[in-house]
């Protein structure tokens, strides 16, 4: 099936109405929901504005400031809508409430999310813009024949909905990721490029390691780890996986796409892997000078709902990373936050590692070449991320 159909049917047949389970069991829901806008009716005034949902990872809206520019514009109204929709107290009981009524009523998608088999949640795929996927694919690619003293490969990973389709709903059918992914290599024209699909080697482990969280829409580290493994492969570095170590830091993790649905049926487990005696053999610059550290985990943030922050502590625009590797190979990094749980697995092969996360900073890439030369230059992206993406046009200019 096309993309674009796929989109058409998917929008169609997610409000069809669903049959009831009974109308005892609908009238039971509806009492609930007006017995909770009665209370938030009640409480609203006397609640205090929270900055941080722990429950949908983000920062909520603050009140906003009444002006007459405000008032003129229209904006304050649309901002204090916002406000009050984030701000409402019982907030997160509604919430969960809402799933559990979806759910009721055989709803197999909630928040954006499908509901899988087995605990697996899956994000709605991202639309594939053949338009900005040419210019895209332009950019880096005149990049690469700016940089051709460099190895560059570009890397793309699909995500769980194509290498565990098996738990997908019944019924819903997906476009393949695989095909996608390699429309995007053909569209990549450069010959200074390398390009792989990760399609393939996932589909062909996931029976021997978890590839991706089940709550959560990062793959896992060891799913980083067969990306590392096939991506220094291409460049001809050696690596034995028995200098690696693997540890679970945290379990009873619900990630992201729990946050979103509201269901919270399953739990994950987050390893991370150390290479071996890398104890301060290396020092993390992040944002030039904002903060500097002597690892790329921030344990800190396994006592936080967003437990995956535990890698590099969230995401940064910038991140320049000196090792004392005897390596004089260096390598530049454009990526989203798959490549997190990946960073500290290159420490012993590079002597220098610089890290751009383009949602987070403006610097140009060309800036950040100028400054420094790279033997090796990666761009990593899962395939939504990438397809969503609006900031990594900007730096490539």
């Amino acid at each position: 099936m096309e993309n674009s159909e796929f989109y058409e049917k998917e929008q169609k047949t997610d409000n069809m109405p669903k049959p009831r389970k009974g109308k005892l069991l609908f009238s039971l829901l509806i009492a609930a929901f007006c017995l909770v806008i009665f209370a938030i009716g009640i409480s609203f005034p006397m609640s205090e504005d929270k900055s941080f949902s722990e429950t949908e990872n983000r920062v909520l809206a603050s009140a906003p400031s009444l002006t007459l520019h405000s008032l003129r514009e229209g904006t304050f109204m649309k901002d204090f809508e916002t406000y009050l929709t984030d701000q409402f107290v019982f907030r997160d009981e509604v919430i969960r409430l809402k799933t559990v009524a979806d759910r009721l009523m055989g709803k197999t998608k909630t928040g954006g999310v499908y509901i899988g088999k087995e605990g697996y949640l899956f994000s709605a795929p991202t639309a594939f813009d053949e338009k900005k996927v040419e210019d895209i694919t332009g950019k880096i690619s005149a990049f690469a024949d700016r940089n051709k003293d460099s190895r560059l490969t570009f890397m793309l990973s699909p995500n769980s909905s194509y290498v565990y389709k098996e738990k997908l709903p019944d019924g819903l059918s997906l476009p393949d990721q695989s095909y996608l992914i390699e429309d995007i290599a053909n569209y990549t024209q450069s010959k200074s490029i390398s390009f792989i699909n990760l399609s393939e080697a996932f589909v062909s482990e996931k029976d021997k390691t978890q590839l991706f969280y089940k709550t959560d829409h990062h793959w896992t580290t060891g799913a980083a780890f067969i990306a590392f493994t096939e991506l220094m492969k291409s460049w001809e570095i050696a690596v034995d996986a028995k200098d690696f170590d693997f540890f679970t830091v945290a379990d009873g993790f619900q990630g992201t796409l729990s946050s979103k649905s509201g269901v919270t049926s399953s739990d994950d487990v987050i390893d991370i892997c150390v290479p071996h005696n890398s104890a301060q053999t290396y020092v993390a610059d992040y944002e030039n000078g904002e903060k500097k550290t002597a690892t790329l985990f921030d344990r800190d943030k396994l006592e936080t709902k967003n437990k995956y922050e535990v890698f590099t502590g969230g995401n940064y625009g910038k991140i320049t990373v000196s090792t004392t590797s005897p390596s004089k190979d260096t390598l530049l990094i454009v990526k989203d936050s798959y490549a997190n749980c990946m960073l500290p697995m290159f420490t012993p092969y590079f002597a220098k590692i610089v890290v751009i996360d383009a949602r987070y900073t403006s610097e140009r890439l060309s800036s950040v070449t100028e400054e420094n030369t790279f033997s090796h230059i990666l761009f990593l992206y899962n395939l939504d991320t990438f397809l969503e993406d609006t900031s990594l046009s900007g730096i490539l200019e």
